[in-house]
Parts: C-alpha cells; structure tokens; sequence
C-alpha cells in the first residue's frame, strides 16, 4: 500500500511553516505570565502548527492515497495577478478599486466565468472590506485615488 503523498505533503508543509516562525519566534522576548511579550502568541500558534501537521502526517502512511491532482495553473495565475494587482493598485487607484480588480482577476481562475456573479461578488466584498478597514478600523487608505 502506497501511502497518502497528499496528505503527506501538507502535513510537511504545515509543520515547515509553522517551524520556521516557532525557530524565529526566539528573536522576540516571552515576557513574564502578567505581561506577556511579542514572541509568545508566534511561538504558541506555531507549536500548534506543528503539532497539527504532524497529526496530519502520522495517519497518512498507514492509507492508500489517490492520485494526484492536476495543478489548476490558471487558478495560481489568477490569484497571483489579482494579488499583484491589489498591490500595484492601492497606491494609485484607492482602496475600493484596487479591492475590486483583485476580486475580479482571482475569479478568472475560476472553470466557470460569470460576470454578473463575478460583478456582484466584487462589490459586495469591497464594500464588506471598506466597511471593515475603512469604517470600522479607521485605517488611513484612500478609498479612491491613491497617489495619483
């Protein structure tokens, strides 16, 4: 029996992950337990991290695994560019257009394209996203217009 490679590989990736931050964690202080320091929350979240890739890992070689999947290269494209886009676009478009273009380009990734839906959706997580850091956090982004 071939062990589940896919759940091989995820566990592995979690547990790197979080020991590369449980490793860096060390560079911040603990604190004391009525004043806790910055490095404390990393270091817990990231040994919890590791411990759940591990649960992950463990029952995967005594399981069949099936094949894997094909990579979805147009998926990573889309997101990729809707990232980049949010990150070229807030500096000179605002917060709520460079939000938008960012929902739309991630949604070229998806099998089925439709722009309606994908208007709909766009809008509404922008708003959701303005109302939330804009509104609610009071943080200093221009909604339109960045530098421009």
């Amino acid at each position: 029996m071939k062990p589940d490679i896919k759940d091989i590989g995820a566990g592995l990736a979690i547990s790197l992950f979080g020991l590369f931050f449980f490793l860096n964690s060390f560079r911040y202080g603990f604190g004391t337990s009525s004043r806790i320091g910055p490095g404390l929350f990393p270091l817990l979240v990231s040994a919890l991290a590791i411990l759940v890739g591990v649960i992950i890992i463990v029952p995967a070689f005594n399981r069949a695994g099936g094949p894997l999947p094909k990579v979805e290269w147009r998926a990573i494209a889309a997101v990729l560019a809707g990232v980049a886009a949010f990150a070229a676009g807030i500096s000179y478009l605002g917060f709520v257009p460079a939000v938008f273009l960012c929902v739309c380009l991630c949604a070229l990734g998806g099998k089925t394209i439709r722009p309606v839906q994908t208007v709909v959706l766009a809008s509404l997580t922008t708003l959701a996203f303005w109302l939330l850091f804009v509104v609610g956090l009071e943080l200093q982004i221009p909604a339109f217009g960045g530098a421009l």
